[in-house]
This record gives structure tokens, C-alpha cells and sequence, in this order.
């Protein structure tokens, strides 16, 4: 389905020529088939029944799309052929049978009393191999799937399902073009083309973004995990979801954790704010924090660790962090870490691209030399403050109305248009969220990393 699905690819030479019906229909087309690709892939890399169950839906919300365009008496494209088009109907409606039968409650209890009646000793066992077949029913009997108390935790709060990721590319992110650049030959290459990367290209598997909070750390991590959503499982970890009150439980679950994301690679687990899970180790360190570590440590590289399985296509893991303090990190934590990159704050080209993506959504008449006084007048600003400072010249106009508002549709219409006052009066009453003696730092921890920082 792959090479017939980009072959109806959008080109302006073929929709110039189609009625709105045949570009409508050519759109209904295009987004099934991109679904029926998903359900696919969620039910090769299901790790549970609810992903099934989200397939599923899939498939039955698609199949009837696409059954209503080959019973439609319009008009189709002159590429999207009727035959071609039931082939995939019907294969995509024996997935969904079979999908179908393995969710049935009948159909697992059918199963259940099939194993119950099939005794071990029906069949011949050498002794060689008796050995290996009692390990195997053990390992299935305390698989972690069905009866690890920390499952549903992973499953249900810790993976992020594709179609719960926001619509966001690398592309549509200004500025930060060596940052991009690290991350797509690092991650998203080595997806696309696993084979070229073996050996010394065997991608890493710690990538650090690092920098001052509000430069787009965690919005280059949403913009990765939704571009790999169609070959990758994606999980994401908190301090919460990691730490528990329990002595004892906490590298249980990041055990369990790495578990299910090597049996579904490849994976991605995102960790956010690292240093408040993974900071120095010293004598005052609660016996739980320091073994909480130590597991994550042994989790990525030790004996039975990642670093060595990435260079496997089919077995490879990655794990991003992001933090504000890369100095309060572990030495052994950032060892691990091998990429880094630092996320600086947006230059002149990244602030006028932004301030331009803002007033795009309001009425506005800056001109353009008002725009690039602006531009120099926020400089040292973060991303977040140039939102929030966008958010605060918006309200200008609605304080002149003086509480003068109406809930009417045209009221809307009255309002006058963001001028550049506001934008001073916002400046006046909103202050950086970035210290020079912060940046300062950032400098000096570089240089004592022997200049490892990327970004520079």
C-alpha cells in the first residue's frame, strides 16, 4: 500500500485539473489509507489489549469511509482505480476479523480450555530440552504483560499512544538548525534507513537536551516523537510516575520499563526535568534515590544494558532527557548521555519568525520596521516570554473598551487592531525569565566539559 499511497501524494499540476468532488474525495482517500497504516502498525508493536482495541476502531471507522467512496456514483480521480482500491477494502476487512476474533471473550476462553487440555507430557520431551521447556512455561506464566503490578502504570499513564501526540514537525520550528540537524542524524535517519547506521554510525542512545527553561527543549522532543510516531513506541517519564512511596518500587517500574520498550523497539523514552530523578550522588542520598539510579544506569549500559543493542536495527532504544541544570546531573548519568545539546535562547531571526507566527492570529498594524525595533528590544528573551509577551500586548485593545463588552458576533469587529503602544506597555510590565548570570553558567559548565556542548 506504501508506494500507491505516495503516488497520491498532492502535486499542483494534478489538483489544477480535478473538480472540488475529485479533490475531496482524493483527501478522504489519502487520510484512510493513512489510517488503515497506523492500525497497522498499532497492531504489529501492540503491547496490550487497548491498543488493539484503538486499532480496531480504527479499521471500522476507516473501512466505512472507504467502502462509501467505491459505492459513491461520483466522479474519482484518474489514479485511484475502484479494483485497487477493494483489494485494500478487503484486506484491510480480514485484519480487522482476525483482530476481531482475538478480542472476543468467547474466543480466549476457547483458547484458555485448549491449553488446559494439552498436558506437557502429551508430547515427547528430550531430556536435553526439558530443562528449557520448564524456563519457558515459567517465564510465560510470570510474564510481566498479565501479572506485573506496575504494567497498567506503563501502559495506560507512561506510553503515549500515536494519535495522543500534537501535529508538529522539526520543520515548523524556527531557528536551532544545528540542534535539528544532531537530532534528525541521530534518531529519525537511523528509523528511516537502519542499515546505514551500523557499526561506527551505529546511532547513540543518550541524547541530553540541555539549556535555559522556555527555548523549545521539550517542543524539539513532541516534534521527534510525532514524526516517528508510525515506527516507534514512545514513552514519557516524570519524577511522579517513576518515584513511588513504596521502598523498593521505583527501579522496579524503570526495570519493567526498559523491558517493554526493548520487546516493542524501537522505542523512545522521554525523560523530563532529569536532574530532579538523576542528580549527583552523595553520603546524604536516601537509600531508594541511590538505587532508583543505580538501575537506570545499569538499564541503558551495563551487562544486559542498550548501548550494545543499538547497533541491531531491529532492537535499537533511545532516551532523551531534558533539563534546565545539566551541572546538577550525575557524572555517571551524563557518561551515558553521549549527545548534548544545548537549546540557547532565540536570536534575532528566531524572535522575528515568532513575534510574525503571533500577531498572524490577531489583528494587527505593526509595520515591519516596528517589527524589527521589537525584535532588538527582546533580546535575551526565551521563547515563553515572547508568547507571553505577545499574550499581554493582545489584551490592549480590550482594555480601552473600558468593561464596555458585549456578547454579541460583531463585537468581535470592534475591536481595534494591536498596535505597536501595546507592545511597549507589555514590555514595561513584563521582565526576562533569563538571567545573564544563568546564561553565565551555562558557559562555564560547557568549557569544564571540554567544550562537549553541540550547540555552540
Amino acid at each position: 500500500m506504501s508506494s500507491w499511497f505516495r503516488s497520491l501524494q498532492k502535486s499542483p499540476e494534478r489538483t489544477s485539473k480535478e473538480s472540488k468532488d475529485e479533490q475531496f474525495i482524493r483527501s478522504q482517500v489519502q487520510e484512510a489509507l493513512g489510517n488503515l497504516r497506523n492500525a497497522e502498525m498499532l497492531v504489529h508493536r501492540s503491547i496490550d489489549e487497548n491498543m488493539k482495541r484503538q486499532a480496531l476502531q480504527i479499521y471500522q471507522n476507516t473501512l466505512g469511509i472507504l467502502i462509501q467512496v467505491l459505492n459513491s456514483k461520483q466522479k474519482l480521480p484518474e489514479d485511484i482505480k475502484k479494483e485497487v482500491l477493494a483489494q485494500h477494502v478487503k484486506k484491510a476487512l480480514t485484519q480487522a476479523e482476525k483482530l476481531k476474533e482475538s478480542l472476543s471473550p468467547q474466543k480466549r476462553k476457547q483458547k484458555q480450555k485448549q491449553s488446559t487440555l494439552i498436558s506437557p507430557s502429551s508430547k515427547p520431551i528430550s531430556p536435553s530440552s526439558q530443562n528449557n521447556h520448564t524456563q519457558t512455561s515459567n517465564i510465560s506464566k510470570s510474564s510481566p504483560h498479565l501479572k506485573n503490578p506496575f504494567y497498567p502504570l506503563i501502559s495506560q499513564t507512561i506510553h503515549i499512544p500515536s494519535h495522543s501526540l500534537s501535529p508538529l514537525s522539526l520543520s515548523s520550528i524556527s531557528g536551532l538548525q544545528s540542534q535539528k540537524q544532531t537530532l534528525q542524524t541521530s534518531l529519525l535517519q537511523p528509523l528511516l534507513h537502519p542499515h546505514l547506521y551500523t557499526g561506527l554510525r551505529t546511532p547513540p542512545c543518550g541524547i541530553l537536551l540541555y539549556g535555559p527553561p522556555g527555548t523549545g527543549k521539550t517542543m524539539l522532543v513532541k516534534a521527534l516523537a510525532y514524526e516517528s510516531r508510525q515506527s516507534t513506541m514512545f514513552f514519557s517519564c516524570t519524577s511522579a510516575s517513576l518515584s513511588s512511596k513504596w521502598h523498593g518500587e521505583g527501579e522496579k517500574i524503570v526495570s519493567l520499563l526498559f523491558q517493554i520498550a526493548r520487546e516493542a523497539s524501537p522505542s523512545i523514552i522521554f525523560l523530563d526535568e532529569m536532574d530532579s530523578l538523576f542528580g549527583r550522588r552523595d553520603s546524604n542520598d536516601h537509600e531508594a534515590s541511590r538505587r532508583l539510579k543505580t538501575e537506570f544506569m545499569v538499564q541503558i549500559d551495563g551487562i544486559t544494558g542498550n548501548s550494545n543493542n543499538n547497533n541491531d536495527p531491529k532492537n535499537r532504544l533511545w532516551v532523551l532527557g531534558c533539563t534546565n541544570t545539566p551541572w546538577d546531573l550525575d557524572e555517571a548519568i551524563l557518561r551515558r548521555m553521549e549527545v548534548r545539546l544545548y537549546v540557547p535562547l532565540p536570536d534575532a531571526n528566531s524572535r522575528k519568525t515568532l513575534l510574525q507566527h503571533l500577531l498572524q492570529q490577531n489583528t494587527h498594524n505593526i509595520t515591519s520596521s516596528q517589527l524589527t525595533t521589537l525584535v532588538e528590544q527582546t533580546k535575551g528573551y526565551s521563547c515563553s516570554d515572547l508568547r507571553g509577551l505577545g499574550r499581554e500586548a493582545a489584551f490592549g485593545p480590550l482594555r480601552d473598551m473600558n468593561g464596555k463588552m458585549s456578547d454579541n458576533e460583531g463585537a468581535i469587529q470592534k475591536l481595534r487592531p494591536i498596535k505597536y503602544k501595546d507592545f511597549e506597555h507589555a514590555i514595561k510590565v513584563s521582565s526576562r525569565s533569563v538571567s545573564k548570570g544563568l546564561l553565565q553558567r551555562y558557559q562555564k559548565w560547557e568549557s569544564e566539559q571540554s567544550g562537549v556542548g553541540v550547540g555552540k
